[in-house]
């Protein structure tokens, strides 16, 4: 979704940490909502899986000073999506994994990147 952030490779245990850390999913001043689309599979076989969606992603920062906990927080800045995503399931050892996740971003409103900044002070209740 953002071309400076490139190919990237994660460990299970790399993907959650890196994602749900305080740079990305884990800023408590961010909401966001995905929504994704019927898929379509675009090829399927006994050991690989590449299936298709339409996304809309909705992204808003709280307020400073709100309690973040609830979820009528105000929200001040917002950032909507909209993307193509293609992603590839190959079996491993008998087991389905995400091997590439592609998405091809169609457009955005407001400043994405800016909305997801990390939180700025740790008095934020959550």
């Amino acid at each position: 979704m953002v071309p400076a952030w490139g190919s990237q490779s994660f460990t299970a245990d790399g993907f959650v940490e890196e994602w749900l850390g305080p740079k990305h999913l884990g800023v408590k001043a961010l909401a966001t909502q995905h929504l994704l689309g019927i898929p379509y599979f675009k090829s399927v076989t006994e050991e690989e899986i590449v299936v298709e969606w339409q996304q809309m992603a909705s992204h808003g920062r709280r307020v400073d000073g709100e309690d973040f906990a609830r979820p009528m927080c105000k929200i001040g800045e917002t950032s909507d999506g909209r993307s193509w995503m293609q992603q590839t399931f190959a079996k491993v050892e008998g087991a389905w994994k995400v091997r590439v996740i592609r998405p091809e971003v169609l457009y955005h409103t407001g400043d994405f990147r800016h909305i997801g900044r990390p939180d700025e002070g740790e008095d934020q209740r959550a």
